[in-house]
């Protein structure tokens, strides 16, 4: 048996969180991601991603008053919250926070780096 490639040793699994999830009344799935950011965000409510073909639309929140480097994205879906076809949108999501909104930090509390798209 031929020793472990480092490229896909066990040293390098991350256990990730998922966001905290929720059925809502009229049948869609939301998901809820802790974000923290490097620096302030832009308080209020801000759309980040929406793919109808899917039924997947997220929105950051970040808080008027306090601290203003942490967060919420909301994702609201038709698929159950965990579907493989939400994968993509939520990672997407993540990118376009991080590139356009501000720097995530972390996501549930571990490093972004953890989470796609940043490996």
């Amino acid at each position: 048996m031929e020793p472990e490639s480092n490229e896909y040793s066990a040293a390098f699994l991350r256990p990730t969180k998922w966001g905290e999830i929720t059925r809502l009344d009229d049948g869609r799935w939301e998901t809820v991601w802790a974000l923290s950011f490097t620096a302030p965000a832009p308080a209020g409510e801000t759309p980040v991603h929406r793919n109808d073909r899917i039924g997947f639309r997220s929105t950051l929140r970040v808080p008027d008053e306090g601290d203003r480097t942490a967060g919420q994205l909301r994702v609201v879906t038709e698929e159950e919250a965990m579907s493989a076809v939400n994968y993509p949108e939520t990672f997407t999501s993540f990118r376009l926070v991080h590139e356009t909104v501000a720097a995530i930090r972390t996501i549930q509390g571990l490093p972004r780096e953890w989470y796609a798209p940043f490996r």
